[in-house]
């Protein structure tokens, strides 16, 4: 979970990983950068259903945050160039066949871009409502957005149909939106959106600073009865 808040020029923020009730290994990972001129955040999960999402989601997180210890001109450009070489990254790995999700929020004054691969997610809060909201790359998200279905082939409407490392389809999304006084921004993993309701999240965030948020989140989320 990474939660930001704008206050004129200040941006407020917090990030929390935990690895939950059920899994053993937590294979989420957050990065950040931020300075007087840009700021960058990112969140990767591992795909537990293939080998070593711990050290995937490492691999993608870190690529990617090389990529902007420097100026950069073109941010789409570099958030392009640097999630291709994060899958190639680990496309070459040694040890297993692994692959991760990622959303990412670049910041430059009032001005963002978004981008994000898989199933975790961006919301843009504005005034309590959502103003933008990244779409989850899965099956049910893909046949509703297209509208049609291949006959005679049975789906998982929540398996992946993105994520970095996949040989054939690991294209992210990216956007630019405009950021101003008082808005949130929450990157999240399916860890914390498939567990609360959107608009309790959507509350938490509108009313908390982003400490607070986050953190009466995960204590929601370590709840047994949940």
């Amino acid at each position: 979970i990474i939660t930001l808040k704008r206050f004129y020029i200040q941006l407020i923020f917090s990030s929390i990983s935990h690895k939950g009730l059920i899994k053993k290994i937590n294979q989420d990972k957050i990065k950040y950068l931020n300075n007087k001129e840009i700021a960058i955040f990112i969140v990767c999960d591992g795909l537990s259903g293939l080998d070593s999402g711990e050290i995937a989601s490492e691999i993608c997180s870190e690529t990617i945050i090389s990529f902007f210890s420097d100026e950069i001109s073109d941010p789409k450009k570099t958030i392009e160039k640097s999630l291709l070489y994060a899958n190639k990254r680990i496309l070459d790995n040694k040890i297993d066949k692994m692959g991760s999700t990622v959303a990412l929020v670049y910041i430059k004054k009032n001005k963002a871009y978004a981008a994000w691969c898989g199933d975790s997610r961006i919301y843009h809060i504005r005034a309590n409502e959502i103003k933008w909201m990244s779409k989850d790359h899965i099956v049910l998200h893909d046949l509703l957005n297209k509208g049609y279905i291949k006959e005679n082939l049975i789906y998982n409407p929540n398996a992946l149909t993105r994520y970095i490392g996949n040989t054939n389809n690991h294209n992210p999304e990216i956007i630019n939106f405009s950021i101003k006084k008082g808005d949130v921004i929450l990157i999240s993993s399916d860890g914390l959106h498939d567990f609360i309701r959107e608009n309790e999240i959507i509350d938490l965030v509108s009313k908390f600073l982003p400490k607070e948020a986050s953190e009466i989140m995960k204590n929601k989320l370590l709840e047994e009865d949940i």
